[in-house]
Parts: C-alpha cells; sequence; structure tokens
C-alpha cells in the first residue's frame, strides 16, 4: 500500500482508488434486528392497531399511563374527567382566567378534581349544567371537536366541513369544519363525522398527536 519511489506500483496504483480497497471495504448494515424491536407498550394495543403510534407517544409525553395495569382500554369511550385530564397533562402550561367553579358531583378527593378545575378556570368548559361537571359522562366527537377548537383553532378561519351529518343547525358545526380544514380529523367514514358518538380513547390519543404536530413545538 506505500510503495517507494521510482516503483511501477508508485506510479501507477493509488490506493485511494483501488477497486481491490473497495471490495474489501466493510459491506452495509444489514436490516434492522427485528428481535429488538420495543414490545408494544400496553397489552391491548397491537403494532397492527392503527392508533399504536400516537398512543405510544401519548404515553412518552406523560398525557396517560392507560386505564390500568398495562392496558390501555383504546375502545373505551373518554369521560368527561378523562378529558380534563387528557387536555391538562398536553397543555400544563395554559394559564388560569379564573378560579375553578366547583361542582357538586366532583369530591376534592376525586382523582380529576384538579384537572376539571383547571379545565373550568382556563373557559374551555362550564360545566354540564350549572351545578354538575358530569365527569364521569362520555364526551361526544363533537364535544371533543369543542374542547379542541377552544384550545388551538382561536382565530381560525373556518371553512366548510363537509359532513352529511352535520348540519348548519348543529351547536359544533363550525368547530367540527375546524378539525376537518386541519386535517386533525376526516370523519368517521363516508363524508360522516359521527358527532354524536362517543370519542374513543385511541381516537383521542390521535387527534392530540395530529394537534401537536400541527400546532406544539416538542424540540
Amino acid at each position: 500500500p506505500d510503495p517507494p519511489p521510482g516503483n511501477w506500483l508508485y506510479s501507477n496504483w493509488n490506493v485511494a482508488d483501488s477497486s481491490f480497497v473497495e471490495r474489501m471495504t466493510t459491506p452495509p448494515d444489514p436490516p434492522g434486528d427485528f428481535s429488538e424491536v420495543p414490545e408494544p407498550r400496553f397489552l391491548d394495543v397491537s403494532r397492527e392497531n392503527p392508533h399504536d403510534r400516537a398512543i405510544g407517544w401519548l404515553a412518552d409525553r406523560g398525557v396517560t399511563r392507560g386505564c390500568d395495569a398495562g392496558r390501555f382500554c383504546p375502545d373505551q369511550a373518554v369521560t368527561r374527567g378523562q378529558m380534563a385530564a387528557f387536555l391538562h397533562r398536553f397543555v400544563p402550561d395554559l394559564g388560569f382566567g379564573a378560579d375553578g367553579v366547583g361542582f357538586g358531583d366532583v369530591e376534592s378527593d376525586s382523582p380529576f378534581a384538579s384537572d376539571i378545575a383547571w379545565l373550568v378556570g382556563t373557559g374551555l368548559t362550564r360545566g354540564c349544567d350549572e351545578s354538575s361537571f358530569c365527569p364521569e359522562y362520555p364526551v361526544t366527537r363533537g364535544q371533543m371537536a369543542a374542547f379542541l377548537f377552544r384550545l388551538f383553532g382561536g382565530e381560525a378561519d373556518i371553512g366548510e366541513g363537509g359532513f352529511a351529518d352535520v348540519g348548519s343547525e348543529s351547536p359544533f358545526v363550525a368547530e367540527i369544519a375546524w378539525l376537518a380544514d386541519t386535517g386533525i380529523s376526516n370523519g368517521c367514514g363516508a363524508d360522516r363525522f359521527c358527532p354524536n358518538a362517543p370519542v374513543t380513547r385511541s381516537q383521542m390519543a390521535s387527534f392530540l398527536y395530529r394537534v401537536s404536530e400541527m400546532y406544539l413545538d416538542d424540540d
């Protein structure tokens, strides 16, 4: 590899441009070792679940620890108490506009008491009536649209949602149109949004994941 001056190799062989050396270089790395792929975070969320990535991201961010030991319960409806906790953990730095209002159905030792107080204090909701929050009630997809719009939609221009089951008389027509315009939701299929259907925990994971990509800086 280092011939002396005057030698034929000195004049005719460039060690940096040798096909022999090229043949001896280290081959590229083989495809990844799939035995090293980590197991799914939750026992009831497989890699084939279309929401798997979003659910893992939600857990990594600390927004959820699952529904019990090792499970996420992806098909369960999100309750109003859970929604308060999801949003509080999702944007914990959002300040209060007023003190949280007390509700007759939210005990001080409730696991969601501080989250519900935060949610009301930010002005995102006033409860389900004048004295109740209804923490165990499921959140509908229309209500979910309203929560996210109030958090991030703000001054956004609203276009046409274009869902056959969301008429102009719907209380959430603007919020649902915003979800569609931003691509946060494409509906439940066949030009429908299913505004009165409960939003599932796995769907909520994907909605928050898409919102984060658009509005939050995770760097």
